[in-house]
């Protein structure tokens, strides 16, 4: 692994620096990212890339749910928006994705404030529900597209079929007492 300095970085495997631009990770892999993403230890020393001597804050991870720390980047990800935002995002789909979600965030200075605005975009709504979603299906707890597509095409059927009994007696009724079918005519 080699982040943007070209350093060579032992990173965790659930870093979430690694799936950067994958569209093609897996259903258990994700599930994994999203339940237990990598955290730095508490003794962890982020770096700092500026003069300020400003760094990322462990406490920023418990405040912001969504947010991960990527070693191999040195800086901050939304874990929802890399692994279910497409290339742009916003209003019509025009917006080209940045920080946070196809590169790293380590503007430090405004992060609280950076961070507050992320989480109350529209792709990033988007992205979270579709999250939750997908756990909600990998656990058990709802059913898939296609699995709720078929329990209503299921019942569709045996409405159906309930209607058509009822045509069906209303014919043998109208045989046996000799009444027509024509209608008016």
């Amino acid at each position: 692994m080699s982040n943007n300095s070209g350093k060579t970085l032992t990173a965790a495997v659930n870093d979430i620096g690694n799936y950067v631009h994958n569209l093609e990770i897996d259903d258990l892999k994700k599930e994994e990212l999203l339940k237990t993403p990598w955290v730095p230890h508490s003794t962890y020393i982020f770096p700092v890339k500026t003069t300020r001597n400003l760094r990322f804050q462990l406490s920023w991870i418990k405040r912001f749910p969504w947010l991960s720390y990527s070693q191999i980047f040195e800086g901050a990800f939304c874990r929802p928006c890399v692994l279910f935002a497409r290339e742009k995002g916003g209003k019509g789909g025009h917006q080209q994705l940045g920080a946070l979600v196809s590169k790293e965030y380590a503007n430090w200075k405004n992060s609280l404030q950076d961070f507050q605005l992320h989480a109350s975009t529209s792709y990033h709504k988007l992205c979270v529900e579709k999250s939750d979603s997908f756990l909600k299906v990998n656990e058990g707890r709802s059913k898939n597209i296609t699995e709720q597509l078929s329990i209503e095409r299921s019942r569709q059927i045996e409405q159906n079929r309930k209607i058509l009994l009822s045509v069906i007696k209303t014919i043998i009724l109208c045989s046996k007492q000799e009444i027509a079918l024509r209608g008016n005519t």
